[in-house]
């Protein structure tokens, strides 16, 4: 069990009144935040049959640019808006950003079916792609709640994530190629927030790619990581270990760690950095690690990474954990 272990959790959940939401990603709408025991992503999903009846799901995507040379970009407000058009088809995005919107629908589904969703638009016009993929996974199409989590026996396996997922877009083209993760889901309500003087761990995955300093090829890493939060003073930590790299297989770099400063918690969410890294082949130079609080209560946490390293290579990532 999890947050009940706690015994100051309250057990009612305050529901919340949902605002209209705008076309396309709109201006204003929903503010995503969870709303009552039966609320999940799944469920908003599902329930939602026209892009009108969506969610807005709005996150600050980090992102680089794979032109000549990899470099790290701005972070970019991106809405998300995910419909069914009936139970046994797959869901459709809708993504906004820089008032650019693109529909990525059942029709635009890639061949996978065990891995993760994705969606390919092939050549929009001067051999321009997109790409959309999320590592949540098929149970977004069953609708049942859970969220594809470790990798077993050759096949994703479930996980617990119910309030929030990772999304990654790769708009192919020309002047450049700009890649973009993001975490979207069921914002904790800031009122919510937990204030009792106990300690919160978080356990859940990290997916991250490097990218080298010119425009070489990128490495897929993957990890697990920790997040202590004491809510009582407003404070998160953490760390990141069990790192493998995928080298014509997964291999184990089990001398890598790294360790996230303490940091404020401001409202639902949070801003800190690598503070130091054990095993590391280079250092990290400058980096952002930014998530918030989804579900009842902080139930889960997620967000995203950028880093740059002493040799010159750039890193984007994304985090997803829940409560021990």
């Amino acid at each position: 069990m999890k947050m009940n272990q706690h015994a100051t959790r309250v057990l009612a959940l305050a529901a919340f009144g949902l605002l209209a939401a705008c076309g396309g990603g709109g201006n204003g709408g929903d503010p995503a935040h969870f709303s009552g025991k039966n609320d999940s992503m799944a469920s908003r999903i599902s329930n939602a049959r026209t892009l009108e009846e969506s969610t807005t799901f709005r996150a600050e995507a980090v992102g680089i640019n794979l032109g000549e040379e990899n470099e790290l970009v701005d972070g970019e407000d991106i809405a998300f808006r995910i419909f069914r058009t009936s139970p046994d088809v797959a869901p459709t995005f809708v993504v906004t950003h820089n008032e650019e919107t693109t529909t990525f629908g059942p029709e635009h589904l890639g061949a996978q079916v065990e891995l993760p969703n994705n969606y390919f638009i092939e050549d929009l016009g001067d051999n321009n792609d997109k790409w959309l993929w999320t590592w949540a996974g098929r149970p977004l199409e069953l609708a049942d709640g859970r969220y594809w989590g470790g990798w077993t026996e050759g096949r994703y396996i479930p996980s617990d994530w119910k309030h929030h997922f990772p999304v990654n877009i790769y708009y192919n083209g020309d002047p450049t190629d700009l890649r973009r993760i993001a975490v979207i889901g069921l914002e904790t309500a800031p009122g919510d927030m937990p204030t009792h003087d106990v300690r919160a761990r978080y356990s859940g995955r990290v997916s991250m790619q490097t990218f080298p300093a010119d425009s070489g090829p990128f490495r897929d890493f993957l990890g697990d990581i920790a997040l202590i939060a004491h809510f009582s003073e407003g404070t998160i930590g953490g760390f990141s270990d069990n790192w493998r790299v995928w080298n014509e297989g997964w291999q184990d770099l089990p001398a890598l760690s790294y360790t996230l400063a303490d940091a404020p918690i401001n409202g639902n969410g949070f801003t800190t950095s690598v503070a130091s890294c054990a095993g590391c082949d280079v250092q990290v130079v400058d980096s952002t690690v930014a998530g918030k609080f989804y579900g009842p209560y902080a139930d889960e946490a997620g967000g995203t990474i950028q880093a740059e390293f002493s040799d010159g290579a750039v890193a984007i990532g994304a985090f997803y954990t829940d409560q021990d």
